[in-house]
């Protein structure tokens, strides 16, 4: 919901021409038209339930975006049966998507998860969470469908434990073994994640010390170099001074005729 809000925010401050917290290479297209639908617009007086209101606002966003349009849907075709939901909200995405709209819908329907995940025009996206400490990374992971973590949170939140197992109990076996999947998979690459970084620290400190290495031995090749000229330089002077000594003593042999 963050997310979605912050992106259509950050997209109508561009055409403001303020400054917007993004990479400098981004591109933010100019939109014709900005919908949201986000939050409970149920109203007793106009007679509108949460799902009357909600599907109220979905219309509008059906009957008038189109490809100049910027769209954000929070909890999709929520507040109703799933068994009804899931095909309203998918066949919502579609109209949408045959408009050319384009936006971020969340939700927390594993089927329209699933069905967004095989469809080549729709991007899944999902809240990083630390499985370890029950924790949410407030980062947004591409291509990997979001997991509610409802077990854990009742975990963590020290739910009434008989209840918490009956739940457990209940919850669908395929729909949770899917979750499941999702999330070992999540906690598994937080774990590639880390040994990564600890490889590239360790492949950090190694170049370091090849580093110091390769400007020791240079300054060894460059000393060694200095020490073979210096030696030559003594080699010479000293050949220079037998010669001259040798000089004077056979030319002190000839004037005295020894």
């Amino acid at each position: 919901t963050v997310v979605l809000k912050t992106t259509l925010l950050c997209a109508y401050m561009a055409q403001f021409g303020l400054f917007i917290p993004a990479d400098a290479e981004s591109i933010v297209p100019i939109f014709s038209h900005f919908f949201i639908e986000c939050g409970d617009g149920q109203n007793i007086e106009s007679g509108l339930s949460t799902f009357s209101a909600h599907l109220k606002a979905l219309n509008t966003i059906v009957e008038k975006s189109n490809e100049k349009s910027l769209l954000g849907i929070d909890e999709i075709a929520s507040g109703t049966d799933p068994v009804f939901a899931i095909p309203i909200g998918r066949a919502v995405l579609e109209t949408l998507l045959k408009n050319g709209a384009l936006g971020i819908a969340t939700t927390h329907f594993g089927k329209l998860k699933q069905w967004a995940h095989q469809n080549e025009e729709i991007t899944n996206a999902g809240m990083e969470y630390d499985t370890q400490k029950l924790e949410p990374m407030f980062r947004l992971k591409m291509q990997v469908p979001g997991n509610s973590y409802a077990p854990e949170l009742m975990k963590k939140s020290k739910f009434h434990f008989a209840t918490q197992k009956r739940a457990l109990a209940l919850i669908n076996t395929k729909d949770f073994k899917e979750e499941r999947l999702i999330a070992d998979l999540e906690s598994k690459e937080q774990e590639w994640n880390k040994l990564l970084a600890d490889s590239h620290k360790k492949q950090g400190e190694l170049n370091n010390l090849l580093e110091q290495y390769n400007d020791l031995k240079a300054e060894l090749n460059s000393q060694k170099e200095k020490i073979i000229i210096q030696a030559e330089k003594e080699a010479k002077r000293i050949v220079s001074q037998i010669n001259k000594s040798l000089e004077t003593t056979i030319k002190n042999i000839k004037e005295t005729k020894a």
